[in-house]
């Protein structure tokens, strides 16, 4: 039953996905955003002539509803995304020679993949790219060194600082930095929703709205109810951080308009594009329901043949264990009951003799007297029978002659007693094969 369990779980796991694909965005001339439903786990590499970078995400759904996408920039050509074993494969075919950093952000559940040409890092940029390595390796106090170095002239570099500083739970430090790089107009959408977040907390709800609106309109996130995850900080650390005025109404519009314009285009610049992208999600939804249910039902079906085979295994184990039984215990009453007449002829004085020994020495014990008693019976008896059968043959014959002498024409004579008529004598002698000269006499 166990296996049975484990098999079930095993089919029905291979339909269950841990995290979606929603939206592949281009936040830039050579970077590209993918945004998932939840935190994914991914693996990257680029192809020996560096004109390829494939990514690998673990158990993950493609809900884009495209399976290529082309891009107009300086050195990324299209992006091309499969499916395999419930793994999201992404190509980006490039335009030239590249290099390229990925990583991935809290509060978006994005993964930025950032293509450079190794022949244009400057020294700043390679410190930068450097501190991106280490992000995305965990090692926060590195990246904080080389962002540190970068952040002047790099606001991507000022935006991950504020970030990592963020998850080290360095409020303060955080704060200025997250607030210096969206007065900059950062294309890092996390920035926006940290300080959403900060100000949320702190109870500035204008400046959290603000700020949340500008973190779903650079992911073209139309659901002003969307939820994104929170990070949880230390009380005594939120507790002293001291907001400084930065944004005014004025700007807020003039910021909202700008980035609208600037990540309002995903894939494509048509004016129904918002239609299109209702209908093949409409549509993709569909096959996605139907498949589900296909693939549902063929594991029921596939459950109920194995737990079928496991009740008929279980039918045949419990029938041959009673035939067994069965049969022992009628060799044991057959046994008991042969004792049983054995004895008994045993005692009546009866000889048993056993078929099943076949040795040459195996012989029934005889009485001799009764032995002897038995051969003298057979013997008178076999005298007795012998005589009957001689007078038997006689009478026979003396039975015949007469049929034939009544059936012939000899005329006996009724005043003869004596019978002296020759021809019934001839007759008689003849039958019988006596000479009538010698008997005469």
């Amino acid at each position: 039953m166990k296996t049975f369990i484990f098999i079930l779980l095993l089919f029905t796991s291979t339909v269950v996905y841990s995290t979606e694909l929603l939206d592949a965005i281009k936040i830039d001339n050579n970077t590209i955003l993918l945004r998932f439903s939840d935190r994914a786990i991914y693996s990257t590499s680029l192809s020996d002539d560096k004109k390829n970078i494939s990514l690998e995400i673990k158990k993950t759904k493609n809900q884009i509803g495209k399976n290529s996408v082309r891009f107009d920039s300086e050195l990324i050509k299209e992006i091309f995304v499969t499916t395999k074993n419930s793994n999201l494969l992404v190509n980006i075919m490039l335009k030239t020679n590249s290099g390229f950093n990925t990583f991935q952000l809290p509060y978006s559940n994005s993964i930025i993949i950032d293509v450079f040409d190794w022949n244009k890092v400057s020294a700043v940029e390679d410190k930068y790219r450097s501190g991106l390595f280490a992000y995305e390796s965990s090692l926060y106090k590195q990246s904080i060194n080389l962002f540190n170095e970068s952040k002047g002239q790099l606001n991507t570099a000022r935006s991950m600082l504020g970030i990592v500083y963020l998850l080290e739970d360095s409020l303060e430090a955080s704060f200025n930095q997250l607030t210096i790089a969206a007065r900059n107009n950062s294309t890092i959408p996390d920035v926006y929703a940290a300080l959403s977040q900060i100000y949320s907390e702190k109870g500035s709800l204008t400046k959290a709205q603000y700020f949340k609106s500008k973190f779903l309109t650079s992911l073209s996130i139309r659901d002003s109810n969307y939820q994104y995850p929170q990070l949880i900080f230390t009380k005594s650390n939120m507790d002293s951080l001291k907001l400084d005025e930065f944004v005014d109404t004025s700007d807020v519009d003039l910021e909202v308009v700008a980035n609208n314009e600037r990540f309002s285009n995903l894939f494509d610049e048509d004016a129904d594009r918002k239609k299109t992208e209702s209908v093949a999600k409409n549509q993709l939804e569909n096959e996605d329901a139907f498949l589900g249910m296909k693939n549902f039902l063929k594991y029921i079906i596939i459950g109920l043949l194995i737990l079928i085979l496991f009740i008929i295994s279980l039918y045949l184990k419990w029938r041959k264990t009673r035939v067994a039984i069965q049969n022992k215990d009628a060799k044991n009453s057959f046994e008991q009951e042969l004792k049983q007449i054995t004895s008994k002829v045993k005692n009546d004085g009866g000889i048993v003799v056993d078929r099943t020994d076949v040795s040459e020495n195996y012989k029934p014990k005889v009485d001799v007297k009764k032995k002897e008693t038995q051969s003298g019976k057979l013997t008178k008896e076999s005298n007795i029978k012998s005589t009957d059968t001689d007078k038997k043959i006689e009478a026979k014959e003396l039975l015949s002659a007469i049929n034939d002498i009544r059936s012939s024409n000899i005329n006996i004579s009724p005043n003869n007693p004596e019978l002296d008529n020759n021809e019934l004598k001839s007759k008689l002698y003849s039958k019988f094969n006596v000479d009538s000269s010698r008997n005469n006499q």
